[in-house]
C-alpha cells in the first residue's frame, strides 16, 4: 500500500500530539496556536522541523478530513 502525503501528515500530527502530551504541554492549545499563527515556538523543539515540512493549510486540511471522515 502506498504511503500517501495525507497518511504522512496524519502520522506526523499523531506524533506531535504524543510528544507534546508526554512533555506535559496543553497539546490542543499549543497545536492550535501553531496552526493559527504559524509560529513554531508553540511546538517543542523536537517536532518543529518535522512539522515545518508542511504548510499550515495542509495540516488543517488533513485535520478536517479526519474529523469529517473523508
Amino acid at each position: 500500500m502506498a504511503y500517501t502525503k495525507n497518511a504522512e501528515i496524519k502520522a506526523l500530527l499523531d506524533n506531535v500530539y504524543s510528544v507534546m502530551q508526554a512533555k506535559g504541554y496543553n497539546t490542543i492549545n499549543q497545536m492550535t496556536g501553531y496552526l493559527l499563527s504559524g509560529d513554531p515556538t508553540y511546538l517543542t523543539i523536537s517536532v518543529r522541523s518535522d512539522v515545518r515540512k508542511y504548510e499550515t493549510d495542509e495540516l488543517i486540511e488533513e485535520l478536517l478530513k479526519v474529523y469529517y471522515d473523508l
